[in-house]
């Protein structure tokens, strides 16, 4: 139940976790913190383990931390490189991590413009990380994605207008969670009304569909009406919110939280993200942490960093007062977020946010379904659009209704129950051709078969029941689901070395399965030169079969120059790259360096450039 973002599948929203920049008046804080690794909400590997040592290296030494997440960063690139997505998504979130933590505000032009560049360059390739596990789908806007980053970007400019800014809590407006206006609320208040604020009219916007019906489900567990408003931080009352945490749904929970509180997930759906489902599970959990803490401060912050977090904190430090505990700035900010939402949610006019258009309730019908139908023929059949079908249903995620579930219990529009009635026997149910057994030969992994299919290893680990980093064997017969009934049937693993490649004039023909990469070793040189001699632009273009890509100049001389750089006092592997615009992957790969290997000054690096 962390923070961030526009539902990945799922649309990944852009968390108001990064409000935290402004949360103490003298400095900016950021909202990508450091997990614990007993935290239930989180799955990440912490960077550093002891708290304390967390604390006191997190703004010793910027240019050390920004060569640690350049480091991560190549370790993911790589991973990427060799469809490694799982190890490479967690190499990706341990760097940004690292740079969620830093504070560069007030450091010189050059670290500001590295720790920018080094974002932008992660967000490109973490999105195409999550896109090949499975976790994004086709739809996902991509801008959407990048606004996941886009505070972190902004925190100057934020800092220089808190003295221009003053914001008075008006006390006529109850509560029944205890709000605080102290001047860390304040600034959270702030932060609402300058950068978050076109994000935040949103959420307040789309909180009109889920708010009625949240609120119900509230008062069923004698809950304080108030918590309505947490997923204003959570997810933007976006049912497919997706986090860098990997958590999901309208309330924000990782799986491991979600199946102790009842939420399921498989290929075929992910109640997280089930707006009745997983608002059931987040009441129970939040009435849990209150009767373990009896007090809303430390139970939401319980809700944001685990209840073992919180309770190990209270009893090293000896004090139940919230804004004592020495905490991760993660949950630190939450709470005043979480209070200045809850005031401007209840005080839009007064806080700027006049004119929002709140979206209409929810509502809809419940009907039974006993086999797997396809999400398009139920809607043509209703005469209703497919994706206010997918909206009542979000927890589906392959565009049917699930196989083995008997009495699967389907929302469709008000009042359209009898019609359904009727049109069901007419409804065609899937055919389990979407499946495939394949028996694992030897030599074979799962990222070779997942390319094979077209899926993601994470559906086959999933299906399979495979943990994380479990082995396969020869002779092992795997269930494949391919939602379309097809895979690429004759794919072979692409042979390179004294394999003979034709081209003419220095042009190559893409053929069905090449990438740039492919072609690159192919022919000796490097995916950069390739983008500069074809005027390819963005960070993994993509070619198709047919299309022409010039690999050599006109006289079929090799594009690709060797220099060899030497390394001076304060190069790393990044500026380096940077300077020849090349990426950290290539050096390694044309210096031989492993993964672990740190230059030094003095080191001789050969630098492969376009002429």
């Amino acid at each position: 139940m962390r923070l961030w973002e526009k539902g990945i599948i799922f649309t990944i929203v852009f968390s108001l976790f990064f409000y935290s920049l402004i949360l103490t008046s003298c400095t900016p804080i950021s909202s990508l913190k450091k997990p614990l690794t007993e935290n239930p909400k989180v799955e990440l590997a912490p960077v550093i383990s002891d708290e304390s040592d967390y604390q006191d290296n997190q703004t010793d030494d910027i240019d050390y931390s920004l060569d640690l997440a350049e480091y991560y960063y190549a370790l993911g690139v790589n991973n990427n490189r060799d469809g490694k997505w799982e190890k490479a998504q967690d190499n990706f979130e341990k760097a940004l991590e690292i740079l969620s933590n830093l504070d560069v505000s007030a450091d010189s032009e050059e670290t500001n413009q590295r720790f920018t560049n080094l974002l932008n360059e992660i967000q490109q390739d973490y999105h195409y990380t999550l896109t090949s596990r499975g976790i994004l789908a086709d739809e996902t806007s991509h801008s959407a994605f990048l606004e996941l980053f886009s505070d972190i970007k902004n925190f100057k400019k934020l800092r220089e207008s808190l003295s221009a800014k003053q914001v008075a809590v008006p006390e006529s407006v109850s509560y029944d969670i205890p709000i605080e206006t102290n001047q860390r609320v304040q600034n959270s208040l702030i932060y609402l009304q300058t950068i978050a604020k076109r994000q935040f009219a949103l959420y307040l916007s789309r909180m009109g569909k889920y708010k009625d019906l949240m609120s119900e489900i509230i008062r069923e567990y004698d809950l304080p009406g108030d918590l309505v408003y947490l997923p204003l931080i959570e997810s933007g009352f976006n049912p497919k919110a997706y986090s860098y945490a990997r958590a999901s749904g309208p309330w924000q929970f990782i799986s491991s939280t979600g199946r102790i509180y009842g939420l399921k997930r498989n290929w075929w759906y992910d109640e997280r993200r089930d707006f009745v489902k997983s608002t059931h599970a987040a009441c129970k959990y939040l009435k849990a942490l209150y009767e373990r803490f009896g007090d809303w401060k430390l139970a939401l912050a319980a809700y944001n960093a685990g209840e073992g977090s919180i309770q190990r904190a209270i009893k090293r430090q000896g004090t139940k007062d919230f804004w004592k505990l020495r905490l991760r700035k993660q949950t630190r900010d939450y709470i005043p977020l979480y209070m200045a939402a809850t005031i401007a949610a209840k005080n839009t006019d007064r806080f700027g946010f006049v004119d929002i258009k709140y979206e209409d309730p929810i509502t809809f019908d419940v009907v039974t379904v006993n086999k797997v139908m396809d999400l398009k023929h139920i809607a043509s059949k209703l005469g209703i659009s497919y994706k206010k079908l997918k909206e009542l249903n979000p927890e589906l995620l392959r565009g049917v209704t699930p196989p083995n579930y008997p009495d699967y219990q389907l929302r469709i529009p008000a009042g359209l129950s009898e019609k359904f009635a009727e049109v069901y026997p007419s409804i065609p149910g899937e055919k389990a051709s979407n499946w495939v057994t394949h028996r694992v030969r030897r030599g074979e992994t799962l990222s070779t078969i997942a390319q094979r299919y077209g899926v993601s290893i994470s559906a086959i680990s999933t299906v399979n029941k495979i943990r994380r980093r479990g082995r396969i064997y020869v002779g092992q017969k795997l269930m494949i689901p391919v939602p379309d009934g097809s895979y690429r049937r004759k794919y072979k693993p692409k042979s390179y070395g004294k394999t003979k490649v034709k081209t003419k004039d220095g042009v190559y023909v893409v053929r069905r399965g090449d990438s740039l990469w492919d072609i690159a070793r192919m022919f000796n040189t490097t995916v950069t030169n390739l983008k500069k001699l074809n005027n390819l632009r963005g960070r993994n273009p993509r070619v198709y079969p047919g299309d022409t890509i010039k690999v050599s100049d006109k006289k079929g001389n090799k594009t690709s120059k060797k220099i060899v750089h030497i390394v001076h006092r304060g190069d790393t592997l990044w500026s380096i790259a940077k300077r020849y615009n090349t990426t950290v992957a290539d050096i390694r790969k044309w210096n031989n360096l492993s993964l672990s290997k740190l230059i030094m000054p003095g080191d001789r690096i050969k630098i492969y450039y376009v002429n």
